[in-house]
């Protein structure tokens, strides 16, 4: 006679001996894995050119995965270790205040032995160099994983060697021209593609004089309808701060100002603001009181893009009383027939209890 429960523990072992076996099995080809980081042979940049990292991955036995997907921002998937971190600014981490982009999804590839597969990261995605220098990096990247067989598993994070770079000591006026005729370019380009490409020069370029050229293109973008050229990440990575932010409550008080532009003028100019420390709620109501000032000397589009932008903003920050709410919500009641098709559905949903009124 068969003991059933014995033969039941004796088949649960060997199936928890089999998984550890294939799970060291699986260890074991990790180690097989190389990852050589590069920079194209070059080492030497000054502080606005784009530090193309190039991660070689390589190995020397089957059955293992990476992960191939790459966004912008960088997912932390890569941890990028820059030392040292006097003079430079992550201004990646400002933008995201502890809440980095990761991805749900994986583009997965299977690694041939002795193929390599190569990944790029940009490190001004993550860094703005303030000063000269001689810097090292490498990458802690946690891409590799086990094949269909082990379903995917996260494999242990690789390292990868150290690289060792300068920054040179930066020219003012050479960026300056660079920038001027980068905008001149963008404003003539003919398709949005080769526009996006100048621009993601552009953004890299920290100095004012770069700066001016991304806050013009930002508050007259360059568009190919109904896109425009995006080079919003230009104004976080500008070293002058307080220019942006001066410009921005500018515009908003400008009623010539598109607020739709670029990404959004108000959005941008809140965001920039709760990242200097200000509350971002304090910021909202005083850059709202801003743009409700140029109401009465509005009109069209301009007037009820601007006034849907405080109306919507006081409701979320629930300022029904004050006289901005007010005067935004008569304003599109007054002129709701002129609401942009493709925003009436959205604001009646959205907000239609808050325009209840019997015009």
């Amino acid at each position: 006679m068969i003991d059933l429960k014995m033969h039941h523990n004796r088949l649960a072992a060997l199936v928890i001996m089999g998984f550890l076996v294939g799970g060291s099995a699986v260890a074991d080809n990790a180690r097989d894995v190389s990852l050589d980081l590069s920079a194209g042979g070059i080492n030497s940049f000054y502080p606005g050119d784009p530090i193309r990292l190039r991660l070689a991955f390589i190995s020397h036995s089957a059955g293992l995965s990476l992960n191939i997907t790459t966004t912008t921002p960088p997912s932390p998937i890569d941890t990028v270790v820059l030392t040292p971190l006097s003079g430079v600014f992550n201004w990646m981490e400002d933008r995201a205040r502890g809440h980095r982009y990761s991805p749900d999804y994986a583009q997965l590839e299977t690694l041939e032995p002795g193929k390599p597969v190569i990944i790029t990261l940009t490190l001004n995605d993550i860094y703005r160099f303030d000063a000269p220098g001689h810097y090292r990096v490498h990458i802690r990247s946690r891409r590799l994983s086990g094949g269909m067989q082990d379903l995917g598993r996260v494999l242990p994070a690789l390292t990868s060697n150290e690289l060792a770079f300068d920054i040179k000591p930066e020219d003012p006026n050479a960026e300056a021209a660079e920038a001027k005729e980068l905008e001149r370019q963008i404003r003539a380009a003919t398709n949005l593609r080769a526009a996006q490409e100048l621009a993601g020069r552009l953004i890299y370029l920290p100095g004012n004089a770069a700066t001016e050229a991304k806050l013009s293109l930002f508050l007259h973008p360059k568009e190919f309808y109904p896109f425009g050229v995006n080079v919003a990440d230009g104004l976080w990575i500008a070293r002058n701060r307080k220019l942006v932010a001066a410009r921005l409550e500018a515009a908003l008080a400008d009623p010539e100002q598109v607020l739709d532009a670029g990404t959004g003028v108000f959005q941008t100019a809140v965001a920039l603001g709760g990242s200097a420390g200000v509350p971002t709620t304090s910021a909202e109501e005083r850059l709202c009181h801003l743009i409700a000032a140029t109401l009465p000397r509005r009109t069209g589009e301009s007037l009820i893009n601007a006034a849907r932008t405080v109306f919507v903003t006081l409701i979320n920050e629930k300022q029904f009383s004050s006289s901005d709410f007010q005067s935004a919500r008569e304003i599109l009641i007054t002129h709701f027939d002129e609401v942009d098709q493709y925003n009436v559905d959205w604001l009646l949903n959205a907000y239609g209890q808050y325009l209840d009124a019997p015009a």
